[in-house]
């Protein structure tokens, strides 16, 4: 997650009123380009929609494969862009649905897009330099966004979402949720509530989560969130993602809220030149 960077003085002085003079201006400048460089999501464009030119009708609720990645801004560890590793990636997977975070809207958003698949962007924030922040969710099935929730921010005002949207079956809807969670704990917590808090209003109940949960499988399996949105022993199966150049961490997740775990599960892992690892759960038989 990247942090707020440090301003580098503009001058060195060893007069001391100078240099309480130096961090009064560097506050002031922080503040000033704090507020002109980034903005909420609600001062951008909150969502953008990128249709495929070709649909598939009915989603195949029993035996789907989901895949979840954090992209990490579209750059490997190294600072790198990471946008075709992630496009093959994808491709490979042929995943049904696909969540991504920390996703910047911008060119890569577009050649995304030209894989194929329907493609929703909610953004969090927006950049002066990158533009807009957010997460993604694609398909190859007609997507139908449902809900946007804004969550808490955490201590540094970190701005988050989680974007709820439908596909059609042959027997109604299928609801699948992705978002990205704080590494602050007590944040964590509050936003969790929050999307428990939206999905109880909704008319429909959550089929899946995916996403980025910052947090380890044992804190996952022991929280509310994890017990009303996924079984103990899917949890506790996940394989670490994080990080990618030796994963010793699941804090990516893919839930499903079938009251009991189904036997045939398959996990995979797939380096994507970020800092996770790009996680696939296929499905072999229906919920039961």
């Amino acid at each position: 997650m990247p942090k707020n960077p440090e301003l580098t003085p503009i001058t060195e002085t060893k007069n001391r009123f100078a240099g309480k003079i130096k961090r009064l201006s560097a506050a002031v400048l922080f503040t000033f380009f704090a507020g002109t460089f980034m903005h909420s999501a609600e001062e951008a464009q909150d969502i953008i929609v990128l249709p495929a030119a070709n649909n598939q009708i009915y989603f195949n609720q029993d035996t789907p494969t989901i895949a979840t990645s954090n992209v990490h801004g579209w750059r490997d560890e190294s600072g790198k862009p990471n946008i075709n590793k992630v496009m093959r990636t994808i491709e490979h997977v042929d995943a049904d649905i696909t969540c991504l975070q920390e996703v910047y809207a911008g060119n890569e958003l577009n050649k995304l897009s030209e894989l194929g698949y329907n493609i929703i962007f909610a953004a969090t924030k927006y950049d002066f330099y990158r533009g807009q922040f957010g997460n993604v969710v694609m398909s190859k099935y007609s997507l139908k966004p449902v809900e946007v929730i804004s969550l808490p921010s955490d201590s540094e005002g970190i701005p988050r979402n989680a974007m709820i949207q439908q596909l059609r079956t042959k027997n109604g809807n299928y609801t699948f949720l992705n978002t990205h969670l704080s590494y602050d704990d007590q944040a964590r917590v509050r936003q969790e509530n929050a999307i428990i808090h939206a999905s109880e209003k909704l008319k429909t109940n959550i089929n899946s989560l995916c996403g980025d949960f910052n947090q380890t499988r044992t804190e996952l399996a022991s929280s509310r969130f994890g017990k009303q949105f996924g079984i103990n022993g899917a949890i506790m199966s996940t394989p670490n993602t994080y990080p990618s150049t030796e994963p010793g961490l699941a804090i990516d997740f893919i839930l499903d809220n079938c009251e009991v775990r189904r036997p045939d599960i398959e996990y995979e892992t797939f380096k994507v030149g970020s800092d996770h690892m790009m996680l696939a759960r296929t499905y072999n038989s229906a919920c039961s």
